[in-house]
């Protein structure tokens, strides 16, 4: 007689996937938690082109003045995304001119 097949392969793949899925949003939180950090304590008075952030020039932490005007908080925002971005693995995979885009 034989037995049905089981379906313990099926739940173990399921769990397997799960743990890749929790994985993934640990990690993604961890990012999240860096950037949102950065954009609080990181601050520059210079102006580096996209090329530039994309190459890694980094921002240093600095004290920041109360009176920040928006255009500096904008050029945070964006650099903090773009460092965001930057890193995901895959990105480090691209070049320059793939990174731009």
């Amino acid at each position: 007689m034989k037995l049905p097949p089981s379906n313990y392969t099926a739940v173990e793949l399921q769990n397997q996937k799960d743990d890749e899925l929790i994985n993934l949003m640990n990690k993604l939180e961890i990012m999240d938690k860096n950037r949102s950090r950065k954009y609080l304590i990181f601050y520059s008075t210079d102006n580096p082109s996209l090329e530039e952030i994309l190459s890694g020039t980094a921002i240093v932490s600095r004290a920041m003045s109360p009176d920040i005007p928006p255009v500096e908080w904008s050029f945070l925002a964006i650099y903090n995304i773009i460092e965001h971005f930057r890193s995901f693995d895959f990105i480090e995979q691209l070049n320059l001119n793939d990174k731009v885009l």
